[in-house]
């Protein structure tokens, strides 16, 4: 079988960028580190798992990596020290294909643009802007409070959300590929500002309860505007010492939205710590680390109690979140809705329908291969191509 010639520089690059272990190209693609040269087969396969274009492998020197467009911030902090994965960068560039193909359609319907994008500033009140946020939502606290289980929390909150104007896209995995998933530990989510067509995008592969933060953190980028653009990481233990103004900002704001201070101050401290934060994450339907946080702001806990707490908290989640079982199979349709935004799904349908808008071009932006699934999802939700 043909061999393909790999130069000495590409090796040594790819080594260094590869996003599987270094035990793993030992074991199964032994030739990037001992000087032989691949099959075909064998380059895409070591291409897929470390997550490095083919063509890439195939130059002679290292190229220029991709980096976040300049109009993204990268809110990740220490996070950001690491370049960002093929899977982020795949996901963001297809979140801005949609937004920029929703914009134009708005557009030429002459739509308005939203008030609230860009309304605020970091030097506002915190109390002021989350009461703004909720009001513009319609999303009273009472409504969060009667959802009965965090997912009916989350689909609540991201579709008050959506009937504002805000494209609101969750996913695990990249589009549609089972075999890239999303890893929170590098984001959780990210917002890209836009007067039209506002969006957020929410890292599926998270707990439902750290969804609804991310989703409360993103509306505050939005609110902040342009200088909000970027991707964040849900950080708050090193946020809490005061790093990065604009992310312990946004994290003030959704605490506050999600866990108003009148409401968390009228909890009477319990003795039992650990209990008191089971009850009130399923009071609150948000995470444990976020309970603590608002605990540590209405000064019901001091500082090390805190750090302490929320260490162990936060390594119980990571462990909780390792454990879940991802769901797999079942109907395609409804997850359909929540990765590309069910707003978005329509305009994009009702364009293709008219002839406005190429097949080829619809079923890149759905991140679909096959016709007929299109036509099969379109008569979900009672339109026909």
């Amino acid at each position: 079988m043909t061999e393909v010639e790999i130069s000495p520089e590409i090796r040594q690059w790819a080594l260094k960028n590869a996003e599987c272990s270094r035990d793993e190209i030992r074991d199964n693609h032994s030739w990037v580190g001992q000087g032989g040269n691949p099959t075909v087969p064998q380059l895409k396969k070591f291409s897929k798992a470390a997550g490095l274009p083919v063509h890439y492998m195939l130059l002679e020197t290292p190229p220029n990596w991709p980096r976040l467009p300049p109009d993204v911030h990268d809110f990740r902090g220490k996070k950001s020290d690491k370049r960002p994965s093929s899977n982020l960068l795949d996901t963001l560039y297809s979140c801005q294909h949609r937004q920029d193909w929703y914009r134009s359609y708005l557009e030429a319907s002459e739509q308005e643009e939203l008030p609230f994008v860009g309304s605020a500033s970091c030097d506002d009140s915190v109390v002021d802007v989350a009461s703004k946020i909720r009001h513009t939502l319609g999303f009273a606290f009472e409504k969060q409070a009667k959802c009965k289980t965090w997912e009916e929390a989350l689909r609540t909150f991201a579709k008050c959300a959506r009937d504002t104007g805000v494209l609101v896209m969750v996913n695990g995995v990249v589009e549609n590929d089972p075999h890239r998933t999303l890893d929170p530990g590098e984001f959780r989510g990210f917002a890209l500002s836009d007067r039209v067509a506002p969006l957020i995008f929410i890292n599926g592969a998270d707990s439902k309860s750290a969804q609804m933060f991310t989703l409360a953190h993103e509306l505050a980028h939005l609110w902040l505007g342009g200088g909000g653009t970027g991707i964040s990481n849900a950080d708050m233990l090193d946020r809490a010492h005061g790093y990065n103004k604009v992310e312990k900002w946004c994290d003030q704001v959704a605490a506050e939205l999600l866990v108003p201070t009148k409401e968390i101050k009228g909890e009477k401290r319990s003795d039992d710590l650990t209990a008191q934060i089971k009850t009130l994450t399923r009071r609150f339907k948000v995470s444990s680390l976020v309970i603590l946080r608002r605990l540590r702001d209405t000064g019901a806990i001091g500082r090390e109690e805190f750090t302490s707490a929320y260490r162990e908290e936060l390594a119980l989640s990571s462990e909780r979140l390792a454990k879940t079982k991802k769901a797999s199979g079942g109907n395609i349709y409804p997850t359909i809705n929540q990765r590309v935004d069910e707003n978005f799904a329509r305009a994009l349908i009702l364009s293709t329908s008219a002839g406005e808008t190429l097949f080829m071009e619809a079923l890149r932006l759905f991140g679909l291969k096959k016709v007929a699934t299109l036509e099969s999802y379109a008569k979900t939700l009672g339109l026909k191509l």
